[in-house]
């Protein structure tokens, strides 16, 4: 059966609409919670009820117990290829059979319908602004975060400054500029240089505005090279822990920009090749709350564990000593 790219892109869509009827084909018992389909692995005929799970909006599957989805694709397609034992041709075809048990589909039809809903979904989503390289010029070096033990050396290369701007938004903060995962500029976030900052009623943090912090995550564009070889993300809470990992030799850090894991952030770590999520946020009592609500999100996706670094700290606090303790690396001189 010859199928154009389209016409796959159509049938995948179609399938991820009727999933239960695909589910109920492959012969899958299982179990149904938010957004996700629990069941034991179908594939390597596992015996954990919640070892296997597919997310009805995102139309992605994931084994926790032997990754299967890394040999056969987190689509529908390699769902129905790992169970069925088929090639991609045939999965697609059996795909198209079973879609087909009431009347024959029209991919072209359904293809039109998804480009029309896909245009009206990007008209309606925020435009990522892209800012220009020569902007970062603007920024200044401060002593602040070399004062807090942070080298020099990594200060500026993630090209952290403070502007003289004044009566601004950003004003008196260091700022610490955001790349995607693409390396491109596409926002700043700051932290104030005042120690009375709630007697100020200010935010500790600030982003700019318009800055989209739930489809973006701190040193994405670094951490990307580092979370594929290993299949691995650490989740912090703010920039300042991520550059504590750099510091301690550790590249694969990221930060959720506050204590809440996004769906949007997910996507990018999923997209960066993450397998396993250490959440290391904050040890108050908002940060720990944070770690149990992103473990459960997140455990549909990856294999999740959760480090407390104890003492009401975070892990900007931590001495790069007690970093590698923690997090089992080994020592580097990267940053001196």
């Amino acid at each position: 059966m010859k199928i154009s790219k389209e016409e796959v892109k159509a049938l995948k869509y179609l399938a991820n609409q009727r999933v239960h009827r695909i589910i109920e084909a492959l012969g899958i018992q299982c179990t149904e919670r938010y957004k996700y389909i629990f069941a034991p692995c179908p594939i390597h005929k596992g015996d954990r009820s919640d070892g296997w799970s597919f997310h009805l909006d995102l139309g992605v599957w994931q084994c926790f117990s032997r990754g299967c989805h890394d040999k056969f694709g987190k689509d529908i397609f390699g769902l129905v290829r790992g169970i069925m034992d088929l090639t991609f041709s045939g999965a697609i075809a059996w795909v198209k059979s079973v879609l087909e048990r009431d009347g024959k589909i029209s991919l072209d039809e359904v293809s039109q319908q998804q480009n029309n809903k896909a245009f009206i979904s990007r008209a309606k989503q925020k435009e990522v602004v892209v800012y220009p390289e020569e902007i970062l010029t603007r920024l200044k070096y401060h002593t602040y975060l070399e004062s807090r033990g942070y080298p020099r050396k990594l200060v500026g290369a993630y090209q952290i400054g403070i502007s003289d701007a004044k009566h601004k938004r950003m004003s008196n903060r260091i700022i610490i500029p955001v790349r995607d995962i693409d390396g491109r500029l596409v926002g700043f976030t700051g932290r104030t240089l005042y120690d009375d900052w709630k007697q100020r009623k200010i935010g500790k943090w600030e982003h700019n505005r318009g800055f989209q912090k739930d489809r973006n995550l701190f040193n994405i564009h670094s951490a990307a090279k580092y979370i594929a070889e290993s299949g691995e993300a650490i989740i912090c809470e703010g920039p300042l822990d991520v550059l504590r990992l750099e510091q301690a030799g550790i590249h694969n850090g990221v930060a959720i920009f506050g204590r809440k894991l996004h769906n949007g952030q997910i996507g990018l770590l999923m997209r960066a090749g993450a397998t396993r999520l250490v959440i290391a946020l904050d040890d108050d009592h908002a940060g720990i709350t944070g770690m149990e609500k992103s473990k459960k999100l997140a455990e549909a996706f990856f294999d999740v564990r959760t480090v407390n670094v104890g003492g009401g700290r975070d892990v900007g606090d931590l001495s790069v000593e007690e970093i590698r303790e923690i997090f089992g690396a080994e020592k580097e001189t990267l940053w001196c």
